[in-house]
């Protein structure tokens, strides 16, 4: 069965294929991965097609796609893996699943795209994920560690639950010195949503660890702060980096 949705998904791609665009692509998403050039939203229809052409149980496309995950050779392909779980109700069954997807994810777009679903799962399985979240928190591989922080927060504001910063601090505080550029992104990423839940606390954070944040961290972590405040953190940054 794999092998005919393989050749279904390939034979959709295909229609949108664009070098021009493909080429563009591999230098922005960075990814090992060849690219076909298509767009995200022929890439999203191909998805809903898919499912139309196969009538097929949520087990059975849980169990077909982590197949092709696993094996896909295209970004496409794996996108449309990531893509079905985009608007189903998940249980911990799909985490057992989906947490062993990790593995292959090399770059910014799938790691994005896999900590929504992450995010949406530990809503609702808070006490199955989040001590797996904690683990991945300080793993050699730097994806993983990229997830750890991504998937606490996608996006605060859309999220019915979220955990208290308290609880995330702590693991943001572990990769502030990390050397992987995302990881790095992702520390910003995950301060600014901080700041979305408790602006106090996560100012305080802010400050306490001023000067041991990077360039690119720095700016992400303060997209929703005073601007006052954030012009005083850099003056401050300048001067003791002088």
């Amino acid at each position: 069965m794999e092998k005919k949705i393989l050749r279904f998904i390939l034979r959709e791609l295909k229609k949108a294929a664009n070098p021009k665009r493909a080429e563009h692509d591999k230098g922005y998403v960075r990814s090992a991965f060849p690219t076909l050039g298509c767009r995200i939203g022929h890439v999203r229809a191909v998805t809903k097609a898919m499912q139309i052409e196969f009538d097929l149980t949520h087990p059975q496309w849980r169990s077909h796609l982590s197949t092709l995950w696993k094996t896909a050779k295209t970004h496409e392909v794996m996108s449309i893996c990531l893509f079905y779980f985009g608007n189903k109700d998940l249980s911990r069954t799909d985490w057992r699943t989906l947490k062993t997807w990790s593995m292959r994810i090399d770059n910014w777009a799938h790691s994005d795209t896999l900590s929504e679903i992450y995010s949406r799962l530990l809503e609702s399985h808070r006490k199955d994920i989040l001590p797996e979240l904690k683990v991945w928190n300080t793993n050699a591989h730097p994806w993983k560690r990229r997830l750890s922080l991504t998937s606490l927060y996608y996006y605060a504001n859309s999220r019915k639950k979220t955990l208290p910063v308290s609880v995330v601090l702590p693991l943001v505080k572990k990769c502030i010195k990390d050397d992987h550029f995302y990881v790095q992104r992702a520390v910003g990423w995950t301060l600014r949503e901080c700041s979305n839940i408790d602006l106090e606390k996560t100012e305080a954070f802010i400050q306490k660890h001023l000067l041991q944040f990077s360039s690119i961290t720095f700016t992400t972590a303060c997209e929703k702060i005073d601007p006052q405040i954030k012009e005083t953190w850099k003056k401050e940054r300048k001067q003791k980096k002088s």
